[in-house]
Protein backbone atom coordinates (compact mmCIF):
# COMPACT_ATOMS: atom_id res chain seq x y z
CA UNK A 1 0.00 0.00 0.00
CA UNK A 2 3.02 2.52 0.78
CA UNK A 3 4.17 1.81 -2.99
CA UNK A 4 0.67 3.20 -4.29
CA UNK A 5 0.93 5.57 -2.11
CA UNK A 6 3.85 7.13 -2.77
CA UNK A 7 2.72 7.99 -6.43
CA UNK A 8 -0.91 9.50 -5.17
CA UNK A 9 1.48 12.28 -3.12
CA UNK A 10 3.71 12.97 -5.91
CA UNK A 11 0.78 13.08 -8.35
CA UNK A 12 -1.53 15.20 -5.43
CA UNK A 13 1.72 17.33 -4.90
CA UNK A 14 2.17 17.79 -8.72
CA UNK A 15 -1.09 19.14 -9.08
CA UNK A 16 -0.73 21.60 -6.28
CA UNK A 17 2.37 22.65 -7.29
CA UNK A 18 0.90 23.14 -11.12
CA UNK A 19 -2.55 25.38 -9.36
CA UNK A 20 -0.20 27.39 -7.20
CA UNK A 21 2.24 28.05 -9.87
CA UNK A 22 -0.60 28.95 -12.30
CA UNK A 23 -2.24 31.12 -9.67
CA UNK A 24 0.90 32.94 -9.09
CA UNK A 25 1.30 33.51 -13.13
CA UNK A 26 -1.88 34.32 -13.13
CA UNK A 27 -1.90 37.31 -10.00
CA UNK A 28 1.84 38.74 -12.18
CA UNK A 29 0.11 38.76 -14.83
CA UNK A 30 -3.04 40.61 -13.98
CA UNK A 31 -0.96 42.70 -12.33
CA UNK A 32 1.54 43.72 -15.32
CA UNK A 33 -1.96 44.45 -17.15
CA UNK A 34 -2.92 46.44 -14.74
CA UNK A 35 0.39 48.56 -14.38
CA UNK A 36 -0.58 49.08 -18.21
CA UNK A 37 -3.84 49.60 -17.88
CA UNK A 38 -2.77 52.26 -15.19
CA UNK A 39 -0.20 53.78 -17.80
CA UNK A 40 -3.07 54.02 -20.75
CA UNK A 41 -5.44 56.13 -18.00
CA UNK A 42 -2.82 58.42 -16.90
CA UNK A 43 -2.00 58.96 -20.77
CA UNK A 44 -4.11 60.22 -23.25
CA UNK A 45 -2.72 61.05 -26.91
CA UNK A 46 -4.68 64.04 -28.64
CA UNK A 47 -5.89 63.04 -31.55
CA UNK A 48 -5.55 65.63 -34.77
CA UNK A 49 -7.85 68.04 -34.46
CA UNK A 50 -8.28 67.76 -30.46
CA UNK A 51 -10.58 65.54 -28.41
CA UNK A 52 -14.49 67.23 -27.80
CA UNK A 53 -16.36 66.43 -24.80
CA UNK A 54 -20.41 66.01 -25.16
CA UNK A 55 -23.27 65.79 -22.77
CA UNK A 56 -25.63 62.89 -22.82
CA UNK A 57 -27.66 64.58 -25.29
CA UNK A 58 -25.07 64.82 -27.46
CA UNK A 59 -24.49 68.68 -27.51
CA UNK A 60 -20.82 69.91 -26.97
CA UNK A 61 -19.18 71.03 -23.85
CA UNK A 62 -15.81 70.93 -24.21
CA UNK A 63 -12.37 70.76 -26.45
CA UNK A 64 -9.08 69.66 -25.24
CA UNK A 65 -6.30 70.09 -27.89
CA UNK A 66 -2.82 71.66 -28.38
CA UNK A 67 -1.28 73.68 -31.17
CA UNK A 68 2.82 75.05 -31.48
CA UNK A 69 2.15 77.32 -28.13
CA UNK A 70 1.01 73.80 -25.69
CA UNK A 71 -2.51 72.89 -24.42
CA UNK A 72 -5.88 74.42 -24.65
CA UNK A 73 -9.33 73.71 -23.26
CA UNK A 74 -12.64 75.18 -24.78
CA UNK A 75 -15.85 75.26 -22.93
CA UNK A 76 -19.06 76.09 -25.21
CA UNK A 77 -22.30 77.45 -23.69
CA UNK A 78 -25.56 75.85 -23.97
CA UNK A 79 -25.90 76.90 -28.27
CA UNK A 80 -22.36 75.09 -28.42
CA UNK A 81 -20.67 78.47 -28.71
CA UNK A 82 -17.15 78.79 -27.12
CA UNK A 83 -17.87 80.40 -24.02
CA UNK A 84 -14.15 80.61 -22.15
CA UNK A 85 -10.38 80.04 -23.25
CA UNK A 86 -7.89 78.18 -21.35
CA UNK A 87 -4.41 77.62 -22.93
CA UNK A 88 -0.61 78.24 -23.06
CA UNK A 89 0.59 81.71 -24.99
CA UNK A 90 2.99 81.64 -27.26
CA UNK A 91 4.56 84.22 -24.90
CA UNK A 92 5.47 81.32 -21.89
CA UNK A 93 2.79 82.08 -19.53
CA UNK A 94 -1.13 81.22 -19.78
CA UNK A 95 -4.26 82.88 -21.14
CA UNK A 96 -7.90 82.80 -20.04
CA UNK A 97 -10.25 84.20 -22.76
CA UNK A 98 -14.03 84.50 -22.14
CA UNK A 99 -16.11 85.38 -24.72
CA UNK A 100 -19.64 86.82 -25.97
CA UNK A 101 -20.84 82.98 -26.41
CA UNK A 102 -22.25 84.43 -29.77
CA UNK A 103 -18.73 84.08 -31.63
CA UNK A 104 -18.13 87.39 -31.61
CA UNK A 105 -14.51 87.54 -29.93
CA UNK A 106 -13.46 87.51 -26.27
CA UNK A 107 -14.63 90.32 -23.74
CA UNK A 108 -11.69 88.97 -21.04
CA UNK A 109 -8.44 87.95 -21.46
CA UNK A 110 -5.71 87.13 -18.78
CA UNK A 111 -2.55 86.50 -19.60
CA UNK A 112 0.97 86.12 -17.45
CA UNK A 113 4.59 84.67 -17.54
CA UNK A 114 7.79 85.42 -15.18
CA UNK A 115 7.62 89.06 -16.44
CA UNK A 116 4.18 90.17 -15.98
CA UNK A 117 0.81 89.44 -16.57
CA UNK A 118 -2.43 91.78 -18.55
CA UNK A 119 -6.00 92.38 -18.14
CA UNK A 120 -8.14 93.10 -21.32
CA UNK A 121 -11.31 94.29 -21.46
CA UNK A 122 -12.52 94.54 -25.04
CA UNK A 123 -16.03 95.36 -26.96
CA UNK A 124 -16.40 94.38 -30.66
CA UNK A 125 -12.89 92.90 -31.12
CA UNK A 126 -11.57 96.46 -29.81
CA UNK A 127 -9.50 96.94 -26.56
CA UNK A 128 -11.40 99.11 -24.48
CA UNK A 129 -9.61 98.70 -21.19
CA UNK A 130 -5.75 97.55 -20.67
CA UNK A 131 -3.92 97.18 -17.65
CA UNK A 132 -0.03 95.40 -18.07
CA UNK A 133 2.70 95.04 -15.30
CA UNK A 134 6.19 94.29 -15.78
CA UNK A 135 9.60 94.27 -14.42
CA UNK A 136 9.50 98.02 -14.95
CA UNK A 137 6.28 98.33 -13.27
CA UNK A 138 2.30 99.10 -15.10
CA UNK A 139 0.63 100.76 -17.35
CA UNK A 140 -3.40 101.38 -17.72
CA UNK A 141 -4.84 102.21 -20.88
CA UNK A 142 -8.47 103.39 -21.65
CA UNK A 143 -9.06 103.62 -24.68
CA UNK A 144 -11.92 104.98 -27.30
CA UNK A 145 -14.24 103.43 -29.66
CA UNK A 146 -11.67 102.60 -32.19
CA UNK A 147 -9.40 100.64 -29.98
CA UNK A 148 -6.76 103.12 -29.17
CA UNK A 149 -5.83 105.02 -26.32
CA UNK A 150 -7.71 107.67 -25.04
CA UNK A 151 -6.16 108.28 -21.47
CA UNK A 152 -2.84 106.14 -20.90
CA UNK A 153 -1.45 105.96 -17.17
CA UNK A 154 1.74 104.32 -16.93
CA UNK A 155 4.86 103.73 -14.21
CA UNK A 156 8.49 102.93 -14.56
CA UNK A 157 11.80 101.97 -13.18
CA UNK A 158 14.43 104.54 -13.69
CA UNK A 159 17.76 104.21 -11.89
CA UNK A 160 16.54 104.84 -8.26
CA UNK A 161 13.07 106.56 -8.39
CA UNK A 162 10.23 105.40 -10.04
CA UNK A 163 8.10 108.17 -12.40
CA UNK A 164 4.98 107.94 -13.50
CA UNK A 165 3.26 109.63 -16.68
CA UNK A 166 -0.63 110.26 -18.43
CA UNK A 167 -0.89 110.92 -21.42
CA UNK A 168 -4.32 111.66 -22.69
CA UNK A 169 -5.24 111.21 -26.61
CA UNK A 170 -8.06 112.17 -28.94
CA UNK A 171 -9.01 108.50 -29.72
CA UNK A 172 -9.85 108.85 -33.28
CA UNK A 173 -6.97 110.98 -34.46
CA UNK A 174 -4.46 109.50 -31.71
CA UNK A 175 -3.24 112.78 -31.56
CA UNK A 176 -1.55 113.53 -27.99
CA UNK A 177 -3.25 116.33 -26.31
CA UNK A 178 -1.92 116.50 -22.91
CA UNK A 179 0.73 114.75 -20.66
CA UNK A 180 1.85 114.98 -17.21
CA UNK A 181 5.30 113.50 -16.38
CA UNK A 182 4.28 113.38 -12.60
CA UNK A 183 7.89 112.59 -11.74
CA UNK A 184 9.17 112.45 -8.07
CA UNK A 185 11.43 114.83 -6.77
Amino acid sequence: MSHYQSPIRQAALAVVAGVAGGMISHRLDTSRTQAQNNQFAREVVLPDGGLFFKSKEGKLVAKLDADQSGGFLILYNSSERPAVYMGASQFGGGLVGVTTGKGAGSVLQLTGNEDGGSILLLTRGKRGVELFTSNDGGSLSINGPTGEPAVVVTTSENQKQVSGKIDIYESTAGKLLWNAPGKRP
